[in-house]
């Protein structure tokens, strides 16, 4: 009966080497091979058996592979799987040193010993039919990543270790069918910057992108003088004490035709931006990031660090993400996430104005929590300078 098997999901379960060889009939797989993390022989067994199973159309598998015959096995049966449509790997693979010790513990992905684990992964051979495709902790850009090698992938999740470069953006605008992007490089890069010029209407970069997210990076439109849109990731933000390196644009003139050459079918963009960063880049702020170039936005999410930022500052990023939502010809929805945000850069002296925002920023977030509470009538009457740092201090103290 189990030949006839077509959808298996035991993610959290496991199966001793050799029980999948006869599930020849099997479509959907997902997977945690051998009985446990330092199951070596039921693994090595589990990916020499895989690539019988030549009906596959989704796989989902954890890769804690910790040998490299173990993980030639899997890359030489992943290539045999030629329906496969859906592919997700998830876990790092930890090598064994020279002592014979090693582990496989996803929990530990962070950990500069885990950084380089997963390169066997840039060897993947992928099927021409691959639609949608996960990859975590992976170095640098696979080449198995390139629009020759995958014209119908439409869903692609990428967490890359190392910079993405002008060259890797460039591949990833020219996938053909792509239509969903989530695109993670901030966690180990100090910093980054990539950049891609779209120009004439024959050469569209993200042609049929419609979702873009870049959970732990800043992005910036510039249109040039030629009318093209260049479209730059700067990633890193993450890491704050590096200065910044995202050069300052000047405001858009609005007299000049945009051209659709980059994400122009885009409805939602889900970016990340480090307010202290961003001031530090004198001429740049959100109303300054060309998101009018987007001609077909409509929802806009915004992760705002506000570490070590002076409420202030944070105000006036803010008021400058809504005006530019406000004045784009789609008017997006906007939604935006403050972190850190009890955090603030400490005050030695506040003005009236300071006084005003710093109550008003806690009648918000008291608001927030479901309470209601009015800022006050007259300034006079608001706490005194005193009384709100002390308050503020012991906000901070609760939630650290």
């Amino acid at each position: 009966m189990l030949t006839q098997l077509v959808c298996l999901r035991a993610w959290h379960h496991s199966l001793t080497g050799g029980e999948i060889k006869n599930l020849t009939s099997l479509q959907e797989l997902h997977i945690y091979p051998g009985m446990s993390s330092d199951d070596n022989e039921s693994k090595g067994q589990f990916v020499k058996d895989l690539g019988n199973l030549r009906e596959l159309r989704a796989l989902r598998v954890f890769t804690a592979f910790n040998d490299k015959r173990m993980q030639s096995d899997f890359v030489k049966s992943l290539g045999n799987l030629h329906k496969l449509q859906r592919l997700k790997l998830d876990g790092v693979s930890i090598e064994k040193g020279e002592d014979g010790d090693g582990d496989c513990r996803d929990y530990n992905i962070w950990k500069l010993d885990c950084r380089e684990d997963n390169k066997w992964q840039l060897l993947l051979l992928l099927p021409r039919g691959l639609c949608q495709l996960v990859l975590y902790m992976v170095p640098e850009l696979p080449s198995c990543i390139d629009p020759s090698r995958l014209p119908n992938l439409t869903h692609l999740t990428l967490t890359l270790i190392r910079n993405l470069g002008d060259k890797g953006l460039k591949i990833l605008g020219e996938l053909p069918e792509l239509l969903y992007l989530k695109l993670m490089l901030g966690m180990y890069l100090d910093s980054s910057r990539a950049m891609i010029t779209g120009g004439t209407a024959a050469h569209v970069y993200f042609q049929k992108l419609r979702t873009c997210l870049l959970p732990d990076s800043l992005v910036q439109f510039v249109i040039n003088k030629d009318s093209s849109v260049s479209f730059t990731i700067w990633a890193g933000t993450r890491n704050r004490d590096v200065a910044p390196i995202f050069e300052p644009r000047k405001k858009q003139d609005s007299c000049i035709r945009v051209s659709r050459s980059v994400m122009p079918n885009l409805e939602e963009l889900y970016f990340y931006a480090y307010v202290t960063k961003i001031v530090a880049c004198n001429n740049v702020s959100c109303d300054n990031l060309g998101l009018e170039c987007l001609a077909s936005l409509k929802k806009v999410r915004v992760d705002f660090d506000c570490w070590c930022a002076p409420l202030d500052e944070v105000d006036k990023e803010e008021v400058a993400m809504r005006h530019a939502i406000q004045v784009h010809p789609n008017q997006p929805i906007l939604q935006i996430k403050f972190q850190s945000k009890s955090k603030p850069k400490a005050i030695d002296i506040l003005s009236d104005n300071d006084e005003y925002l710093l109550e008003k920023r806690r009648t918000m977030m008291m608001m927030m929590r479901g309470r209601r509470r009015n800022i006050g009538p007259e300034p006079s009457e608001r706490m005194k300078k005193e009384d709100i740092l002390k308050d503020l201090c012991s906000r901070v103290a609760r939630r650290t």
